[in-house]
């Protein structure tokens, strides 16, 4: 959550976590929101039970506009839509922030084109081989500094989906183009890829060599997929480093 600094508050959800998951989806506001009830009446609070009923009022507002305007309903679809309306901070990471804050008007427009078939609903990399305990894919990568001294290389499986709104025939046969684009130098690969209903793979390597740590303890990398047309971020692979 943002209190009204505009900083993700200490206390927020982060990942990667123990089974590799990527951390929030979003962030979205909680400080000084206004709370009622039948014995208290009208008040502030804040804090992570704001930050998820303030998420809420916007999907409801979005519902709505939707329905005012006769177009179709999919709950799939609206949470990507969402999700890739989120306007993210400046130099703060992935699994701090997730897709970042949605802005509704922005919401709309993406709903619009995910009915279209112009943007992807959801592009989700996973680590090849790479499990948690409980059979969960590896949507993270996290290292030990104290384990990690040569360069790795990784097999990431971009799954991606339309929305379900569109029809069977015309998802199968959609071809979109991804911009892959690095955060760091110590993380590289392709620059370039396509994305199809399905599934579709890229190679990355990672080297420790390349790593400035100047004494900090911990350091964050990204690997973003980008649509080549609309310059929409539709999906990211968080790396953390640990000293």
């Amino acid at each position: 959550g943002l209190p009204k600094e505009g900083r993700v508050i200490y206390y927020s959800s982060r990942g990667p976590g123990a089974n590799f998951g990527a951390g929030p989806s979003v962030i979205s506001p909680l400080a000084s929101l206004t709370h009622s009830s039948p014995t208290s009446g009208f008040r502030a609070f804040s804090g992570t039970s704001s930050a998820a009923p303030a998420l809420a009022g916007f999907a409801t507002v979005l519902i709505s506009a939707i329905q005012q305007i006769d177009l179709p309903l999919d709950v799939s679809t609206l949470v990507a839509a969402i999700k890739l309306s989120g306007k993210r901070m400046n130099d703060v990471p992935y699994v701090f922030q997730g897709m970042g804050l949605p802005q509704i008007k922005d919401a709309m427009s993406v709903y619009k084109k995910l009915l279209k078939g112009d943007l992807l609903e959801r592009v989700i990399p996973t680590i090849d081989g790479l499990v948690a305990n409980d059979g969960i894919s590896a949507g993270g990568l996290i290292f030990k500094k104290s384990e990690f001294h040569k360069k790795q290389q990784y097999l990431v499986t971009l799954n991606s989906n339309f929305s379900g709104l569109i029809s069977a025939s015309e998802r199968f046969n959609k071809v979109k183009i991804a911009k892959i684009e690095y955060s760091a130098s110590w993380i590289t690969g392709v620059d370039k890829t396509w994305l199809e209903e399905g599934y579709s793979r890229i190679g990355i390597s990672i080297d420790p060599q390349k790593i400035e740590w100047n004494g900090k303890t911990e350091i964050f990398g990204e690997v973003k997929v980008i649509d080549d047309n609309t310059g929409h971020l539709i999906g990211l692979l968080p790396i953390t480093l640990l000293d």
